[in-house]
């Protein structure tokens, strides 16, 4: 029995150039599975300080501290409320008992960026209502610019 032919000199077999696409292809899916992983450790550590901010504001609401709770306020929003009628207004027709974020999201507008937070709020009388807080940066702070209210 004769042996097959040897491929010719300089030309790769076909199941080489298989072999080679299929590393490359591993290769190409393992990096972008990494920028992707990149990408979204980015943004949830974008993401977080604006979540953190509006859990902070509405624990206080919650907890009837609504000095603490005025000091998160961005400035324009401070502007249009004192002390006392931000904490009237917050008890409004009734206190707030508890929340839930349900999105967190990062906004430019004009190369400004802002933070929108989505919360699920239900009062003390039992009724409840979806907000969205809008938030911005103040002095390095994120800062509550909707008081939800």
């Amino acid at each position: 029995m004769t042996p097959p032919p040897a491929d010719k000199p300089g030309r790769p077999g076909p199941r080489k150039i298989i072999l080679v696409a299929v590393a490359t292809l591993l290769a190409l899916c393992g990096v972008g599975a990494g920028v992707a992983a990149y990408i979204r450790h980015s943004q949830a550590q974008e993401i977080a300080p604006v979540r953190d901010a509006s859990d902070t504001y509405l624990r206080h609401l919650e907890a009837g501290e609504y000095d603490a709770a005025y000091a998160q306020l961005c400035g324009n929003t401070r502007a249009s409320y004192t002390r006392t009628s931000f904490a009237a207004a917050a008890t409004g027709k009734s206190k707030l008992a508890r929340h839930t974020l349900t999105s967190v999201d990062l906004l430019t507008i004009n190369r400004v960026t802002g933070g929108s937070v989505t919360a699920h709020l239900t009062y003390a009388n039992g009724s409840t209502t979806t907000r969205t807080l809008l938030l911005a940066k103040e002095s390095g702070t994120w800062k509550v610019c909707d008081v939800g209210f």
